[in-house]
């Protein structure tokens, strides 16, 4: 039974992206004996996680890790507390 390296990404996250294939090229490097290497975004997770019937969990995850509204918010009420010199 052989394994399999797999990541799971955000779809559009460029230096991950480029992290994969820098290490997807290493593990090419050994040839033949090479372990499989597969890659899956959060994104699709998420969807078939709604898929297979739990959409409020999907909704969920997708709250905790993909909506950052409360970040931009905090970042919106610190930067109105500085006066903003061009």
């Amino acid at each position: 039974m052989r394994s399999l390296c797999q990541a799971f990404v955000v779809r559009n996250d460029g230096e991950m992206a480029a992290t994969i294939e820098a290490y997807r090229r290493h593990l090419g490097s050994a040839g033949g004996n090479a372990l499989p290497f597969g890659v899956v975004s959060l994104e699709s997770i998420l969807a078939a996680i709604s898929d297979a019937g739990d959409a409020e969990l999907a909704r969920k995850l997708d709250e905790r890790y993909f909506d950052f509204s409360p970040i931009f918010d905090l970042i919106d009420d610190w930067a109105t507390q500085f006066e903003i010199v061009p």
